[in-house]
């Protein structure tokens, strides 16, 4: 099971965004919730707004990390579920296998070619 932390992030956000607009429909308030309002709960707009922008990151940070794997090959795991495998065949010698995994073929055929670019021009 792959768990994405930023659609996770967003699902919380909308909850969190629906119980503030349930509140304020409710009660005409936000119930005492938000003691130091920095936005008036009953201001719709305001609040959709704040859901917009809060839906899109301004920033992301991509972390690759290189695992050397017992066998002695190399497994970068990249950002976005997925990652490159760099290990020698078992069965043919001087061959390096170059094996990809990402949610889809064209990402992972894209990931193959930057490293087997990287491989040539070295």
């Amino acid at each position: 099971m792959n768990i994405n932390p930023f659609e996770s992030a967003l699902v919380q956000l909308g909850k969190a965004h629906s119980t503030l607009r349930r509140w304020a429909d409710r009660s005409g308030q936000a119930g005492g919730v938000l003691k130091s309002q920095i936005i008036n709960p009953n201001d719709q707009k305001k609040l959709a707004a704040m859901f917009i922008v809060l839906q899109k990151p301004e920033r992301e940070i991509h972390v690759n990390i290189p695992v050397t794997m017992d066998d002695g090959s190399l497994k970068i795991f990249l950002s976005g579920n997925s990652f490159i495998w760099f290990r020698a065949s078992k069965t043919e010698s001087g061959v390096l296998r170059v094996i990809s995994d990402a949610p889809d073929k064209t990402q992972s055929e894209a990931i193959i070619g930057e490293a087997l670019n990287l491989i040539n021009n070295s």
